[in-house]
């Protein structure tokens, strides 16, 4: 749901202007930019490690030194939760790649972001690397490079886009390494995992993109 309470078209419910709030991730106005690297930054923070299922718990919300680690500043919109984020706060990954927190060393999780670049005021998705990063997406305000980002999509909203960040690069390279198979269209597909955000843009994208026939293996209770 967007600031205002309107649900986006992901729902399949009524969906909000791709661009009708210009709000930051709490709720303030955007001003154009660019922004000066002196302005505060405010972020959701880990200062632990947090146990198994104890992710919300550990997150506290404070002001951060607007540090550039990358040379574009983005204005948050929207930022996304998955499953890569808590397993790297939970360090439940096969191979440990996440920061360690600490009462001296704030971490901030996130890796999808939506907003606006601060030097031109237009909307993009990105995709913040996390290996070691101690400064993720889950800020008002995230420093990205060029290559970590691209156009927000016009038939999106900014809370779609920040939903397929990792999702869609994840979906997308499925699809390159698939591609000869799928070349002439009529191909058959089995999709494990179809409810989740790689399954259900893989979905879509084989059927309507390439013309296959799809099948979509999820669980009952996440069955339409």
């Amino acid at each position: 749901h967007s600031a205002d309470g309107q649900s986006h078209g992901l729902t399949g419910r009524p969906r909000a202007p791709a661009r009708a709030n210009a709000v930051n991730a709490v709720g303030r106005p955007v001003p154009r930019g660019p922004w000066p690297c002196a302005m505060s930054n405010v972020a959701l923070l880990l200062k632990r490690r947090p146990a198994v299922g104890d992710l919300a718990a550990a997150l506290v919300y404070g002001k951060i030194d607007d540090t550039a680690d990358a040379p574009v500043a983005v204005v948050v919109h929207y930022c996304a939760l998955n499953d890569a984020d808590i397993h790297l706060a939970e360090a439940t990954m096969v191979v440990p790649v996440s920061a360690v927190p600490s009462a001296t060393h704030a971490v901030v999780p996130g890796i999808d972001v939506c907003g606006q670049r601060a030097d031109t005021g237009k909307f993009v998705v990105g995709i913040k690397p996390c290996v070691k990063q101690s400064r993720g997406t889950w800020a008002a305000r995230v420093h990205m490079r060029d290559a970590w980002l691209a156009p927000l999509p016009d038939h999106l909203t900014a809370a779609e886009g920040a939903a397929c960040g990792t999702a869609a690069a994840a979906a997308a390279a499925c699809l390159r390494a698939a591609a000869p198979l799928l070349a002439g269209g009529g191909a058959r597909a089995v999709v494990v995992g179809a409810s989740g955000g790689v399954g259900t843009l893989l979905t879509a994208l084989l059927a309507r993109e390439h013309g296959a026939h799809v099948i979509a293996v999820c669980s009952a209770r996440s069955a339409p």
